[in-house]
């Protein structure tokens, strides 16, 4: 990338001035530099990769730079001061939206852990009709302990979603 600066330092005129840097961001602060330095700019230009850019001259004039800096900066003090809620509501929502994702989740899996109780069910009940023999005996045993493993686990989460409903409801949520 090529950097070309026209102005005045000094009284000296600069024209052409050209110099080689490694990307946009050097080259804004190489420019800002001489600015710095006195130089008093005219025309700023950068090539790269066979493309000419003109770079506004007042972007680096100083009281442009702190006009630019003083209006960001009451952007976001305004941002900051229009926050929707004060931190405490803030956090306070943040928890009951969690608890809300939570009880759903419970009900999610309560559900889905009943489905299974089912199906576990049915199975039982189709090798109860077949002809007992050592494997369908085991097998009814593994089902049976698989169904209050089930029911414990529905259990578990129903407690634990009386639990989150019950932070809700003194949350006010």
């Amino acid at each position: 990338m090529v950097l070309i600066i026209d102005g005045v330092w000094k009284g000296l005129e600069w024209n052409n001035f050209m110099a080689s840097v490694p990307d946009e961001l050097a080259a804004i602060d190489l420019i800002a530099d001489y600015r710095n330095k006195g130089l008093n700019l005219h025309r700023v230009q950068f090539i790269a990769q066979r493309v000419r850019t003109e770079i506004p001259v007042d972007m680096f004039n100083e009281h442009s730079l702190c006009i630019r800096f003083d209006q960001l900066q009451q952007q976001w003090e305004k941002i900051f001061q229009e926050s929707p809620l004060p931190n405490k509501l803030m956090d306070r929502q943040r928890f009951i939206n969690w608890n809300r994702r939570l009880v759903h989740y419970y009900d999610q899996q309560i559900a889905y852990t009943n489905r299974l109780k089912e199906r576990l069910n049915r199975k039982q009940h189709r090798l109860s009709c077949q002809k007992p023999t050592t494997v369908r005996h085991r097998t009814a045993q593994f089902y049976q302990s698989l169904l209050v493993s089930y029911e414990n686990r529905v259990l578990t989460l129903e407690l634990s979603r009386q639990r989150v409903q019950e932070l809700l409801f003194q949350w006010g949520g």
